[in-house]
């Protein structure tokens, strides 16, 4: 099951990299590997919740979004990876907590 795991999260990163990036785009932990969390995409003044995804414990972690799919992992032990309207596309079950 953990070689599984790690497969699929090879596999996942490998086709992560083959997607063209641009200034706009956030794809790591405060937007680059400077850390210094500027990103060039305009930010609406007013922002709000437009929805909320529960697990069964907490997120400890950064998301992961890319294209349409946003991936978190939970301590509840499972992988959920999300649309852009916070509605479950897949659920993976892992061993330990993420």
């Amino acid at each position: 099951m953990k070689i599984f795991t790690l497969i699929v999260f090879y596999v996942v990163w490998v086709h992560s990299l083959s997607f063209s990036q641009n200034s706009s785009h956030w794809n790591n932990f405060r937007g680059n590997q400077q850390l210094t969390g500027y990103c060039n995409a305009a930010i609406p003044s007013g922002v709000k919740i437009i929805w909320a995804f529960q697990t069964d414990d907490e997120i400890k972690a950064s998301p992961v979004a890319e294209g349409d799919k946003i991936v978190i992992g939970s301590t509840d032990g499972n992988i959920y990876c999300l649309n852009l309207k916070g509605e479950l596309v897949w659920k993976y079950p892992t061993d330990n907590a993420i």
